[in-house]
């Protein structure tokens, strides 16, 4: 195609001066990716300019502008990480062509070729986070440009709501392609037990159904390991990685043949205090890496000869979370690094946990990390520290890491910054962090920016008083602390409460009344129910002082459980001031929970809120309490 004298100089239009002067390629028959593809181009450029781009049915247009195509040409097909995740932007005066190697990639495409041609942002999922300028003209340079994401998987969830799904998409992210997390219950399942009690767990002589690990060595084991396997091929052939994550539980085997060649001492000392990571350390866990990893090597193998295109994927986490000794992992199985950069504030944990990746990448092909930026242990309560994610993301790059995930809830009205900054560099990890915080503050909330920056600063303060000094710099503090209650309450103690609801309210009265104002309104929700589970943590903190047990540990506690010890200690207290502090901490998370029920729909808090965080709620145990207290009453007013 010859190109007219002085056209390189010359920037290809697709709208000017609010005038169609492009046409979209969209044939009769195409791809649900390739329609979403065209129809978010159409859609948000009519959001910038008003225009609404006309759509052809023809590849080739002669005098009608440049025609925006989409095009697939796929690559050679790969077995090996990284995906065919890059695409190509190709503009030229007559012909915009978007080309990418899978269908898959259309809408990311799509999104990107929007952030760089009318610099749309995406802040956070719904409308209301949609950053979309007004504009007259829409152009882009002549030329070639190709890109390329720095990780292959990028995710931030697993199986997310529609809203989140839509914005992951419109950050550049893309959904695992592999089938669950946990994999040996479903391996495993309680059924199995009765005609084969050999495949679970020998936990003090007898074969544990529930909770268990596998018994590795178990005659049969493997083939029925492989049959599952072949099952989730079948049923998703688009897999490209199946899960042989063992279950979250520590109940591994320990009959004498998995046990060979193991230091069974060492088995019972899991739990000693780390400085890195809260329990165990390499000496004292490499021998059930070595079994977790030997066991999987040797399904690796199998699956290999007889599906050379597909990965088994397997966690690097508790008790195996450190690299087997004198093993290299083999190519199809992908390490699953379970960590959180939150706790990089403390420069011991940082030093230890990229020790703990190099040592990985040593014995290991394909890492890809699992991030916990939220955890039911911090229910969705704010831990502000994009900077750290912005550093962990560019160290995870630099030392060969080929995805991230993040356990991600949705909590945007409270951990907005965590959310957007990951997006945004595990796309791009050489963008500038200075930058992208200040498009996020300033851009999304106008003239409350600075407001809302200060707002964020008082949080990420707090977060990093309570993780520098070391006190939580174990993964068991970071993700279940033994008293969630006390370490919520160092977190956000009454000063800190304070001033960032002042720096909210001052954002609130700047911003005004239109979308600026509606984007605060949105932090307000979220920083609202903070303050009210601070409240609640609150009440039930005064009944530990008065010697109830640590209710950290009381939610998830049966219904049958021994309630012996609160009569005994009812009986002492003066039961009106007792029945008076439960109704108040019932009260309060009463009115915690009518809140979170009017969030639902909003990407403030997760849509799953409700049903996960259950053990952290701890009504059912304080109405209970209040019935034995009352009844108590009841009986020493009868007697006396």
């Amino acid at each position: 195609m010859r190109k007219a004298a002085g056209s390189m100089n010359q920037p290809v239009y697709l709208v000017k001066k609010k005038r169609p002067v492009s046409v979209v390629y969209l044939p009769e028959k195409s791809s649900e990716f390739f329609q979403s593809a065209v129809q978010e181009l159409i859609r948000v450029i009519k959001k910038a300019t008003g225009v609404k781009l006309p759509i052809t049915k023809q590849p080739f247009l002669e005098g009608q502008g440049p025609l925006i195509v989409f095009l697939v040409k796929p690559g050679r097909k790969r077995t090996t990480l990284p995906a065919n995740d890059a695409f190509v932007i190709n503009c030229q005066p007559d012909r915009v062509e978007i080309t990418v190697e899978r269908e898959e990639i259309f809408p990311v495409a799509a999104a990107r070729f929007l952030q760089e041609a009318v610099r749309a942002r995406w802040f956070f999922p719904g409308p209301l986070g949609e950053d979309i300028p007004r504009l007259q003209d829409i152009s882009l340079p002549v030329g070639l440009k190709r890109y390329q994401p720095d990780f292959c998987w990028r995710s931030l969830t697993w199986r997310a709501e529609p809203s989140l799904r839509d914005w992951e998409i419109r950050n550049g992210l893309m959904c695992f392609p592999i089938n669950r997390g946990h994999a040996y219950q479903e391996i495993l399942p309680r059924r199995l037990f009765r005609s084969h009690p050999e495949f679970f767990s020998l936990i003090c002589g007898r074969r544990r159904v529930n909770p268990s690990q596998m018994c590795f060595s178990a005659p049969g084991i493997v083939d029925h390991v492989f049959a599952y396997l072949e099952r989730i091929l079948w049923e998703d052939p688009h897999l490209l990685a199946v899960s042989l994550c063992p279950a979250d539980v520590d109940y591994f085997c320990e009959c004498q043949k998995c046990q060979k060649g193991e230091n069974a001492l060492k088995y019972y000392d899991l739990y000693v205090e780390e400085p890195a990571y809260g329990y165990g350390g390499p000496g004292l866990t490499s021998h059930l890496s070595e079994r977790v990893f030997r066991f999987t090597n040797q399904i690796a193998e199998k699956l290999a000869e007889k599906y050379p295109d597909k990965y088994l994927i397997v966690y690097a986490y508790g008790a195996y979370r450190y690299p087997p000794e004198g093993m290299k992992i083999r190519d199809n199985v992908i390490i699953w690094l379970t960590t959180t950069c939150l706790g990089w504030g403390n420069p011991e944990r940082k030093k230890l946990e990229i020790e703990r990746l190099k040592a990985w990448r040593k014995v290991a092909r394909n890492i890809v990390i699992f991030e916990a930026l939220s955890n039911q242990a911090w229910p969705e309560l704010p831990r502000i520290a994009p900077q750290l994610v912005a550093i962990s993301l560019k160290t995870y790059h630099r030392l060969g890491v080929r995805g991230f995930y993040s356990q991600m809830f949705g909590d945007f009205g409270t951990n907005l910054p965590n959310y957007y900054l990951a997006a945004r560099f595990v796309w791009d990890t050489s963008l500038s962090y200075q930058k992208e915080m200040a498009e996020l503050t300033h851009r999304c909330f106008g003239p409350a920016g600075r407001a809302v920056k200060e707002y964020y600063q008082i949080l990420n303060q707090a977060w990093k008083n309570l993780t520098e000094d070391g006190t939580l710099e174990g993964a068991r503090s970071l993700i279940n602390p033994k008293n969630e209650y006390l370490h919520l309450a160092r977190l956000y103690p009454k000063k800190v409460l304070t001033r960032a609801r002042r720096a909210l309210e001052k954002a609130r009265r700047l911003a005004g009344s239109g979308l600026y104002g509606r984007r605060v309104d949105f932090l307000l929700k979220g920083w609202r129910y903070t303050e009210l589970t601070m409240a609640a943590i609150k009440e039930c903190l005064a009944l530990e002082d008065m010697g109830f047990a640590p209710f950290y540990f009381s939610p998830w506690l049966g219904p049958d459980y021994d309630f012996k010890f609160y009569r005994i200690l009812i009986r002492g207290k003066d039961k009106r001031v007792v029945i008076h502090a439960l109704n108040r901490a019932i009260s309060a998370w009463e009115k915690r929970e009518e809140f979170v029920k009017k969030l639902a729909g909003k990407n403030i808090l997760s849509e799953s809120l409700l049903g996960r965080n259950r053990r952290f709620d701890p009504r059912p145990i304080l109405v209970k309490m209040l019935a034995i207290a009352e009844e108590m009453r009841s009986l020493s007013q009868k007697g006396g």
